[in-house]
């Protein structure tokens, strides 16, 4: 990446925009984390939500912090105000469904300011979600009004390029208190961190373990992340007659106690984003047994501190993590990897990343970098849309028999609306 002083962007301060900071969710933390990144770097960033901050109000600075207004007649004016006081030059969006986004885009722009939108999803992550067609269309249409798009991963920016956005990959903010080797305090002992909800596939842990144990009865699973399906899950654990091996700990901001029990992460999602948990424990030096989730930017690359498996495939996922587990020079050499590999994500990267937005928008330009890598990138694209889009077809099969039923009772074909479909993705540039 090019150097920072290469781009001057001291008179030209930055505006961060989100609806509300009151949970402890991951767009947040990445809010806080490029707040707090760009005025470390000496570039002027404010903060601005709907809602005071209250829970997160000490990690951020009060003085560069404000409300603006929910009714759209107070909002323009107090945008006005901002814009001109505090010499805005980009405003940073995190959400494309806000009711006036595109309002305040054009608020800025008659301000001659430029405006970003931050896509946090992965590219096929709204298929699977059941929220495909409004989640692509709300995104493009604001992207499209923005002067550009910032992705997760670099492969999302391709996505995007071929919706007609003007995108850009942009590093994700990750600041790890320190980076250290502890496989060896609790030898046996594997780690799950996240909201237990289909994507992360909490059972899909449980039934790795079970495996493992059968070849490691010491093993043991701490499994960190409630959302109120723990006792369902316990009830699950009981029956498979693993009660012993596993523990259950809420949600909470700081698990730095239980990274350090680890000597493995198991991920056992079927898409991310970027994935703070995977980065957090490679900066611990715990390597990662996963599912395949080959635009993950964090996986990007040999010698990244993890193996991945077929999605879904739990006794493959648990014959890696038993290898692992008897073969402590292995692990540790996966170890030494993960650390090495998670220093690439700091500060000055990411903040290089969208140094290069601005300057490039600021001269009307796209991602110059952007070197079509052809068939490799664009066959994971239609990989992944293809195995969401099946996912998502066998998990509403009784969607499937409904229509057919109502083909044949009503003797009306949906193979015209089929065709339409298939010829709007057609049309999709270079896919």
């Amino acid at each position: 990446m090019e150097r920072t002083d290469k781009y001057d962007i001291k008179n030209n301060n930055v505006a961060i925009f989100y609806k509300s900071l009151e949970f402890m969710g991951g767009i947040e933390r990445v809010i806080i984390e490029l707040v707090n990144i760009f005025n470390k770097k000496g570039i002027n960033c404010y903060i601005f939500t709907e809602t005071a901050i209250n829970v997160l109000s000490d990690k951020i600075d009060k003085n560069k912090s404000f409300l603006i207004s929910s009714i759209p007649e107070k909002r323009e004016k107090e945008w006005h105000k901002y814009i001109t006081e505090l010499n805005i030059k980009f405003l940073i969006i995190h959400h494309a469904f806000h009711p006036y986004a595109k309002e305040d885009i054009n608020t800025f722009h008659r301000h001659n300011a430029f405006v970003i939108l931050n896509i946090h999803f992965s590219f096929p992550s709204p298929i699977l979600f059941n929220e495909a067609f409004e989640s692509y269309r709300k995104n493009k249409e604001v992207g499209e009004a923005c002067d550009a798009v910032a992705t997760v991963s670099e492969i999302d920016s391709y996505w995007w390029r071929s919706l007609n956005c003007n995108a850009f990959h942009v590093q994700n903010p990750f600041v790890p208190k320190e980076t250290i080797n502890n496989i060896a305090q609790e030898p046996y002992t594997l780690i799950w961190v996240g909201r237990q909800v289909e994507p992360k596939q909490p059972l899909e842990a449980l039934k790795t373990l079970l495996h493992i144990v059968k070849a490691i009865p010491d093993a043991k699973l701490i499994m960190v992340g409630g959302d109120g399906k723990t006792k369902q899950l316990s009830k699950i654990v009981k029956d498979l007659g693993i009660e012993n091996n596993i523990e259950f700990y809420s949600e909470r901001s700081d698990i730095g106690d239980l990274y350090s029990r680890a000597s493995l992460l198991m991920l056992t999602s079927i898409t991310e984003s970027f994935c703070l948990v995977l980065a957090e424990a490679k900066a611990y030096g715990i390597p990662a047994i996963m599912y395949e989730i080959p635009f993950l930017e964090l996986v990007q690359g040999r010698n990244n501190g993890s193996i991945q498996v077929e999605r879904l495939n739990n006794k493959a996922l648990a014959t890696v993590a038993i290898d692992l587990l008897k073969d402590r020079v292995k692990l540790e050499s996966l170890s030494k990897d993960a650390i090495e590999y998670v220093k690439r994500f700091n500060p000055d990267n990411v903040l290089n990343s969208w140094l290069k937005i601005f300057k490039a928008i600021e001269n009307k330009d796209s991602d110059s970098d952007a070197i079509i890598k052809e068939n490799k990138i664009y066959d994971i694209i239609i990989r992944e849309i293809y195995w969401a889009w099946n996912y998502h077809a066998d998990k509403n099969s009784w969607k499937w028999d409904f229509f057919d039923n109502f083909e044949r009772y009503t003797k009306h074909s949906l193979k015209n609306f089929t065709k339409n479909i298939i010829n709007i993705a057609k049309r999709i540039k270079n896919i």
